[in-house]
C-alpha cells in the first residue's frame, strides 16, 4: 500500500551493529535524524532539489481548496439574504460553523500527524474539507440554510488540520534547505486562492448563476484531495529522494519489521535495532501530557495567536459588506476592494520568507510584528472616521493587506524558537 514502510525499507544512520550495552547511550541521540535506505550512496544535491520541489509543489496544492472555500461567503452576503432570506445571525453562523472547529482541531491535526503520519493525516483531512464542501453545495442547491452550515461545520473540522499537516510536510522536506522561503511558498499558495475566492465569488454568482462560487470551491476542494492521493503514492519515493527524516510512525513501522526480521533469523542485531527504533520513535510521539512541559512563553504564544485571530478573522470575512454599507457602494465593487486585504499575502509572504531566512539572528521576526500591529491599528482608525471625512476605503484596505499581509507568516516560524526540539 502506497506511503506504508515495507519491510527493511528504513535504517538509521547512526543506529548499525548495535551491542547490548551500547544501547542506553544511542538512545539518548534519539534527535539524530532517521533516513530511508536509498542504497549505499546519498541522493545527489540536484536529485535531491528536485524531488523537494516536486514535495512543495504538492504541500501548496493541498490547501488550495480549502482557501478558496473559506472565503467565497463574505462577498455574498447581500445576495445570499436576497435570494435565500438569511438574516445577519444565520449568516453569521454559516461563518462561526467553521471557525468554532479551528479552534480546536490543529491540536487534534498535531496529534494525528505524530501517530498516522503527515500522509495519512492529509488525507483524512482533504477527506474531511471535501465532504463539507459537497455538503454545502447541496444545501444551497435544495436553499437549506441548516444543511449549508452542517457543511461548513464538517468543513471546519478539515481545514486547521489541513494546515497543520501541510507546514509540517513542508518543514519535513526543507528544515535546513530554506525553510523561511518554503513555508512562505506554502501559504502564498493558499493566501493567493483566498484573494481569488474574494475576488472572484460575486462575478461568478452574476454570470453563471448563485451556485456557480460553491461549483467551484467543491471542485478546487477534489482537486486538492486528487492532488493528495497522488502524493499518497509517491510519499516513500519523494521521501527517500529528498534523504528527508523519517516521522514517529514511519520509525515504529520500521521497528516492527526489524523485529519481524529476528524473529525469522534470530539475528541479535536485528533484535537491537528494533529495540533501539521502538525507543526512538516513543520519544518522537507528541503526547498530550506533554504540553504541561512547555513553559510560560509557549501559553503566551498560544494566547497571541487568539489574539491575532480575533483581530484578523472577522474582519476579512465581514470587510465586503461593511464597505458596502459603510461607503455606500454596489455589492461588486464592495467585494472587489474587500479582495485587495488578502493580497498583500501573495506578494510580502516571499520577501517575508527571505528576509527571515536571511536576518534570523538579527530580531528580525520580532520587528516586522510589531510594524504589522501598527498597520492593522491604522486600518480601524480610518475606518471609525465618519464616511463623510475618509470618503474612500482604500487607505484601510492597503494598511490591513500590508500588515496581515506578513504577519501570519511570522507566527509559524516563532514556533521553532518557542517550542524546545527536545522535551
Amino acid at each position: 500500500m502506497p506511503g506504508i514502510p515495507e519491510p527493511g525499507g528504513y535504517h538509521s544512520v547512526h543506529i548499525s551493529q548495535i551491542e547490548t550495552a551500547e544501547e542506553e547511550e544511542l538512545l539518548e541521540e534519539d534527535e539524530q535524524p532517521v533516513h530511508l535506505e536509498s542504497g549505499d550512496l546519498e541522493p545527489s544535491p540536484a536529485r535531491a532539489y528536485i524531488v523537494r520541489s516536486l514535495a512543495l509543489l504538492c504541500a501548496c496544492s493541498l490547501s488550495i481548496g480549502s482557501h478558496y472555500a473559506s472565503y467565497i461567503l463574505g462577498p455574498l452576503k447581500s445576495r445570499l439574504s436576497r435570494e435565500m432570506g438569511t438574516n445577519n445571525t444565520e449568516f453569521s453562523l454559516l461563518i462561526s460553523a467553521f471557525s468554532l472547529n479551528s479552534t480546536w482541531t490543529p491540536l487534534v491535526g498535531g496529534v494525528l500527524a505524530s501517530r498516522l503520519g503527515t500522509t495519512l493525516t492529509s488525507i483524512l483531512a482533504t477527506g474531511v474539507v471535501f465532504l463539507g464542501q459537497l455538503l454545502l453545495l447541496i444545501g444551497n442547491l435544495t436553499g437549506s440554510v441548516r444543511l449549508m452550515a452542517f457543511g461548513m461545520f464538517v468543513f471546519g473540522f478539515g481545514v486547521s488540520p489541513l494546515a497543520v499537516v501541510q507546514e509540517t510536510i513542508i518543514v519535513r522536506f526543507f528544515k535546513s534547505h530554506g525553510l523561511g522561503v518554503s513555508l512562505a511558498l506554502g501559504l502564498v499558495a493558499g493566501k493567493g486562492a483566498s484573494f481569488v475566492s474574494a475576488r472572484t465569488s460575486y462575478p461568478l454568482s452574476q454570470r453563471f448563476g448563485t451556485h456557480a462560487p460553491f461549483f467551484v470551491s467543491a471542485g478546487l476542494a477534489a482537486m486538492s484531495f486528487c492532488i493528495n492521493l497522488i502524493y499518497l503514492s509517491a510519499a516513500k519515493w519523494l521521501v527517500r529522494g529528498a534523504g528527508a527524516e523519517l516521522e514517529a510512525s514511519e520509525i515504529h513501522a520500521e521497528a516492527s519489521n526489524q523485529a519481524l526480521q529476528h524473529r525469522r533469523s534470530g539475528s541479535l542485531q536485528s533484535l537491537s535495532e528494533a529495540e533501539a527504533l521502538k525507543e526512538v520513535a516513543r520519544k518522537r510521539m507528541v503526547k498530550l501530557k506533554d504540553i504541561t512541559k512547555l513553559g510560560d512563553v509557549f501559553w503566551a504564544y498560544i494566547g497571541l495567536n487568539i489574539f491575532c485571530g480575533a483581530i484578523w478573522a472577522p474582519f476579512t470575512h465581514l470587510a465586503a459588506n461593511v464597505i458596502q454599507r459603510r461607503y455606500d457602494i454596489s455589492e461588486s465593487r464592495a467585494g472587489e476592494v474587500a479582495s485587495y486585504l488578502l493580497a498583500g499575502s501573495v506578494v510580502l509572504y516571499p520577501i517575508t520568507g527571505y528576509m527571515v531566512d536571511m536576518l534570523k539572528h538579527r530580531g528580525i521576526v520580532l520587528r516586522l510584528f510589531t510594524m504589522s500591529s501598527l498597520l492593522t491599528l491604522l486600518c480601524y482608525v480610518w475606518l471609525a472616521f465618519p464616511p463623510d471625512l475618509t470618503t474612500t476605503p482604500m487607505p484601510a484596505v492597503v494598511s490591513f493587506a500590508a500588515g496581515h499581509g506578513f504577519a501570519p507568516l511570522l507566527l509559524v516560524v516563532l514556533v521553532p524558537e518557542i517550542v524546545p526540539l527536545k522535551r
